[in-house]
């Protein structure tokens, strides 16, 4: 399932790709049903479309919120800065 999740997000059709992290960001301001895949998300930091980032960063940004185990913490100083 998370493999179909990470194809989605990084598919050719930005619009689904990004309907579908708009999805993922809705849920995850409600429960903490993606947060497990907070690692997957972090991984797309490094992808070399732009948009695909930006994804990846929303995602992390809304699971933040369930993140009393600091996992973010290890994440965040990888995010460079230009």
């Amino acid at each position: 399932m998370m493999a179909d999740v990470i194809a989605g997000l990084t598919a050719r059709d930005d619009r689904a790709a990004c309907a579908l992290a708009d999805q993922i960001v809705a849920q995850s301001w409600q429960t903490d049903v993606w947060y497990d895949c907070i690692e997957e998300f972090a991984k797309l930091l490094s992808h070399p479309k732009s948009l695909v980032r930006n994804r990846a960063l929303s995602l992390l940004a809304a699971n933040a919120r369930w993140d009393a185990q600091h996992r973010l913490d290890a994440i965040l100083p990888s995010i460079a800065v230009s």
